[in-house]
C-alpha cells in the first residue's frame, strides 16, 4: 500500500515488517507497560547490606579494643566484687575523694569496714581499716591489682614490708578535679604484729581472725 503526498510517495512499512511487529506497531499506546528502566532494588539491597556489614565490622572492632566490662574481668577471680562507695562511706564528704574516684573501685564483696582515720593536716589524707571473711593474702592483692588496672590507676609499688608481714601496694589516679591521688592498700600476712595508730603502715587485726587490710587516701600536694 503507498500514500501520495505531495510529491513523495510514502510505503507503509507493514510489508516489511513481520506479522508479529506489524501488529505490534499498530497497538494504541497504552500505559499499562510504561517504561520503567534499570532495576534499582537489587541495587540499593545490595548497599544496605554492605552498610550493616561493615557497621557490625566496626562495632565488633571497638568491642574487641575496649577493655571488658569489669563484672567479666571480676568474675575470674574468687572474690565477688561491690562499688567502693559503701565501703568508703565513713570517709566521704562533699567533695573529697571526688567522684570519678570511688567510681573507679571495686572492694571485695566480702569486706567489712571496722574503723576509720582522719591523717589530714592540710590536703586529705583518710583511711578505712577492713576485714574480709573467707579469702587470703594472696586472692585480696591479686582482686586489687586486678582492681587498679581497671580503674585506671597506675600502680607504682607492689612489695612486701615490716618483715614480710605485710603485702603494700601504692597506686596513683588522675583525677578529674585537677590533681593527682595515691591509694596505699595494706594487708596483713602474718597476724603477729600489734597495732601502732601511730604507724599507718599498719594493719590492725581484724575481729574474727578475717584477712586485716587497711586502704588510705590522699590527695597529693600540687607540684607547683
Amino acid at each position: 500500500m503507498e500514500i501520495r503526498i505531495g510529491t513523495r510517495t510514502v510505503r507503509s512499512l507493514a510489508k516489511f515488517m513481520t506479522k508479529e511487529e506489524s501488529t505490534t506497531i499498530n497497538e494504541p499506546f497504552s500505559n499499562e507497560h510504561p517504561f520503567r528502566g534499570p532495576a534499582v532494588k537489587p541495587a540499593i539491597i545490595f548497599l544496605i547490606v554492605v552498610a550493616l556489614i561493615t557497621t557490625a565490622g566496626l562495632v565488633a572492632t571497638a568491642l574487641t579494643d575496649s577493655n571488658p566490662p569489669p563484672t567479666q574481668v571480676y568474675a575470674k577471680l574468687p572474690l565477688k566484687s561491690s562499688p567502693a562507695q559503701q565501703f568508703l562511706r565513713s570517709i566521704l564528704n562533699s567533695s573529697n575523694p571526688p567522684l570519678d574516684l570511688v567510681l573507679s573501685l571495686e572492694f571485695p564483696s566480702n569486706t567489712k569496714v571496722f574503723g576509720s582515720t582522719n591523717y589530714s593536716v592540710g590536703n586529705y589524707d583518710e583511711a578505712i581499716q577492713c576485714s574480709a571473711t573467707n579469702s587470703t593474702p594472696d586472692q585480696l592483692t591479686s582482686f586489687f591489682l586486678l582492681d587498679l588496672k581497671v580503674g585506671g590507676w597506675q600502680v607504682t609499688s607492689n612489695t612486701t614490708t615490716n618483715h614480710n608481714t605485710e603485702r603494700q601496694l601504692l597506686a596513683k589516679f588522675a583525677s578529674n578535679d585537677g590533681y593527682y591521688w595515691q591509694m596505699g592498700i595494706t594487708i596483713r600476712i602474718s597476724s603477729v604484729i600489734a597495732f601502732n595508730p601511730a604507724t599507718t603502715d599498719q594493719v590492725p587485726s581484724p575481729p574474727n581472725g578475717a584477712i586485716g587490710y587497711t586502704v588510705r587516701l590522699y590527695e597529693l600536694p600540687d607540684p607547683d
